[in-house]
């Protein structure tokens, strides 16, 4: 059996806790989310000032370190919001010393510096129906089993019987993923090559081994900005988590494997002129602490200004793919102002387009960072937009995808065809099979992808879609070349214009 890929050894978990509503400061109005332990986001403020407060709250036995989230020393520096973002961490100096509750500590520190200046680190999650994700979609982290891995396919059982509406498409047959065969070529090979290739940006699970991708100058995981390599593999302080534990007896798939993979098959279809950088911000298992997310993203930023500063196109990205997102606790909040809002925001100011997946739910409440797309127009920046999904007839919502006014496109996310990594595989065998007249003959092996090719549903896969429509306007874009900031907000902006198919 080939190995799952993705799932090195050695690499820290995190330490994950649930809010429960029914324990939250009284009068707070909390929904559920899930959060990392000991880890906070604060935006806009002094460090030693934030110190200061926070070990005050906190008192004795508790260690409080402050750190800014990434710095560069580029111009200009100071027009970025960037700057201004720190991560708060918590240790403890004995077994004896209580753990500190931390969503009192936020509340606490929110009385201080603003409402939005501080949050909690939530767990972001890919967004595949299905996957264990988003973390309050049926179950607790890591509590109980992939939706398939308890009874057979077909054992014993009627087809559909026990599964609900939305659960229909996380079966092989209805939309989930499975093996399946594609015969066409790259589409690379015979697409024309642009004065300039637009860049996409995908931050998931990376990019597996697939032939389509065998050309780093059109596709890479290999994504640096001077000294750092960017991603959960490289040397980003702050980014270089998680890694879920494997159980040695459990050689079944992730719940993501393939995840970025995929979406690099979509927009390759869509527009096989861009260049992709998947940068591994996740596992197989599809989590990231936000701190981790903003630590790279933040790196990205600051990757793609440099770039349009010096004039270096090799640095400069156009559109941003991001299939993942969290629930927030408050369920007023949209946090405009808030540390995740800002990141993404700049992006938008420097001429970077925004795609976010609307999440899989089946629920109006707000998932982020897709209901910051609810945000004014501000016709200084790239806008960013969400994308919910659509069944394969390309005119009904699927099922499963989130609504409200912050979903601002659907686009096909239902029993789509993409890439796979060949070497994917996992440890379910054929039904049946037998060798006659020297040939051996089996029914189809449900978890092994050595064709490259697979089917599989979720906003996920929605939302580069429209990133990769999004790539192929910028081609044509009059001003492809231009690389000043002013010129890629307008380029940016005509192309989501032209991609949304109504003016903005």
């Amino acid at each position: 059996m080939i190995k799952p890929t993705g799932r090195p050894d050695q690499l820290p978990s995190l330490v994950i806790r649930a809010l429960d509503p029914s324990s939250a400061p009284r009068g707070s109005g909390f929904q559920q989310t899930a959060y990392v332990a000991d880890s906070l986001i604060v935006f806009g403020r002094d460090p030693a000032a934030v110190r200061d407060a926070t070990a005050r709250l906190v008192g004795e036995g508790v260690v409080v370190g402050v750190r800014p989230v990434f710095r560069a020393d580029i111009e200009p520096l100071a027009k970025t919001a960037v700057t201004q973002m720190l991560q708060v961490t918590l240790s403890y100096t004995s077994e004896s010393v209580r753990n500190v509750d931390m969503v009192s500590l936020v509340t606490e520190l929110q009385r201080e510096f603003g409402q939005y200046a501080v949050g909690l680190d939530h767990v972001v999650t890919t967004a595949p129906y299905l996957a264990g994700v988003p973390y309050l979609a049926g179950v607790p982290y890591l509590a109980g089993v992939p939706y398939l891995a308890g009874v057979p396919y077909l054992a014993g059982v009627p087809y559909l019987a026990g599964v609900s509406a939305m659960q229909e498409y996380g079966m092989p047959g209805f939309g989930g993923r499975a093996p399946v065969a594609l015969l066409i070529e790259d589409p690379a090979c015979h697409a024309p090559v642009p004065a300039r290739r637009p860049t996409v940006a995908i931050l998931d699970t990376g990019l597996g081994k697939h032939p389509w991708f065998a050309d780093p100058a059109l596709a890479t995981t290999h994504v640096t900005y001077g000294s750092y390599l960017l991603g959960m593999y490289g040397n980003l302080p702050g980014a270089e988590w998680h890694q879920a534990p494997v159980d040695p007896l459990d050689g079944s798939l992730g719940s993501d494997a393939g995840h970025g993979t995929f979406i690099c098959g979509i927009i390759r279809q869509i527009c096989p002129s861009a260049r992709l950088l998947a940068i591994p911000v996740m596992a197989d298992d599809g989590v990231v602490s936000e701190i981790g997310l903003m630590v790279t993203l933040s790196a990205l930023l600051y990757r793609h200004i440099d770039g349009v500063v010096r004039g270096n196109p090799d640095l400069v990205i156009d559109v941003l793919n991001l299939s993942l997102g969290y629930y927030h606790e408050n369920a007023d909040d949209i946090a405009f102002d808030g540390p995740f809002a800002a990141l993404l925001a700049e992006f938008g100011r420097w001429g970077v387009a925004v795609v976010a997946s609307a999440g899989n739910s089946g629920t109006t409440r707000p998932m982020y960072p897709a209901a910051f797309a609810a945000a004014p127009d501000d016709p200084a920046a790239v806008p960013q937009v969400t994308v919910g999904a659509l069944n394969a007839d390309g005119s009904s919502v699927a099922y499963f995808s989130n609504a409200g006014a912050w979903v601002t496109a659907h686009r096909i996310g239902a029993s789509l065809v993409s890439t796979v990594p060949t070497t994917l595989s996992g440890d379910a065998q054929p039904a049946a099979g037998l060798t006659y007249q020297g040939l051996h003959r089996t029914t189809p092996d449900p978890d092994m992808y050595t064709s490259g090719f697979a089917t599989w549903s979720g906003t996920s896969f929605a939302g580069p879609v429209l990133a990769g429509e999004i790539a192929r306007a910028v081609v044509h874009d009059p001003e492809l070349t231009a690389i000043g900031q002013a010129a890629c907000i307008g380029r940016g902006r005509r192309a989501v214009a032209t991609a949304h198919g109504r003016a903005i």
